[in-house]
């Protein structure tokens, strides 16, 4: 089991049981609601979300022998698989949501292992209730709660996203591949406008070549009766 902080070893027990019972890694990440991690992509492991630094809350939860009253901070995540249990009337009051393979947990369930006076027990059967009030909610949490998060990673359709990944993949090279042919066609248009240019200028050097061997052929004296030929010319 991977933890991104340290959780009480009582919490840790029972997540490593569950994840020799499932046989799938569990991963826990605890951390301040504001940094909650947007969703990540879809794997093969439990995926245990606890958020902290939430405003505390007090709320009951209904057990078989006993009612609890727990005070912790509390965090609903909407557009999920709730869990949790039933009231006297049926109706579920949920405790945690599952979305794909993530359960995220919508109180800090840690704080129930290290704070067990923030728990009231009530026994509703007259009988004083066995087991630590900590252990049977988050048990009565993950026992839910993973087994909606197996049912998702056995349903999930890895062919498709196998598919849909190496569509996304070939695509982005086919891209990259015509990114290096435009760029290969600009380069050869570049050559091209550059040969001209040398090609030009082999021939400009040509013809100052021609004119600087012709100075040197010419004396000072035949360049001055030059001169004074072309002057009396224009006279």
């Amino acid at each position: 089991m991977h933890c991104n902080q340290p959780i009480h070893p009582a919490l840790a027990g029972l997540l490593q049981f569950e994840e020799q019972r499932l046989g799938i890694p569990v991963e826990v990440s605890r951390k301040p609601l504001y940094q909650a991690s947007s969703p990540s992509p879809f794997r093969p492991v439990m995926e245990v979300r606890i958020h902290t630094g939430t405003t505390a809350e007090t709320f009951p939860v209904l057990l078989e022998d006993e009612l609890l009253e727990i005070t912790a901070s509390a965090h609903v995540e909407p557009n999920t698989t709730e869990v949790g249990f039933k009231d006297a009337t049926g109706q579920l009051c949920p405790l945690a949501g599952v979305t794909g393979n993530v359960t995220t947990l919508y109180f800090d369930v840690d704080e129930l292992f290290t704070s067990p006076s923030n728990i009231r027990r009530k026994p509703t059967n007259g009988i004083r209730p066995n087991g630590h009030p900590a252990n049977k909610v988050a048990d009565l949490i993950f026992s839910q709660a993973f087994a909606v998060a197996l049912g998702n990673i056995r349903r999930y359709d890895w062919k498709k996203e196998t598919e849909e990944y190496t569509r996304h993949v070939a695509a982005a090279r086919e891209r990259m591949v015509q990114e290096w042919r435009g760029a290969y066609r600009n380069n050869e248009r570049e050559l091209e406008n550059k040969g001209w240019e040398i090609r030009r200028l082999a021939e400009k050097n040509l013809e100052l070549r021609q004119r600087i061997r012709l100075h040197d052929l010419l004396t000072r004296k035949q360049i001055q009766r030059k001169a004074r030929e072309d002057h009396s010319g224009l006279v």
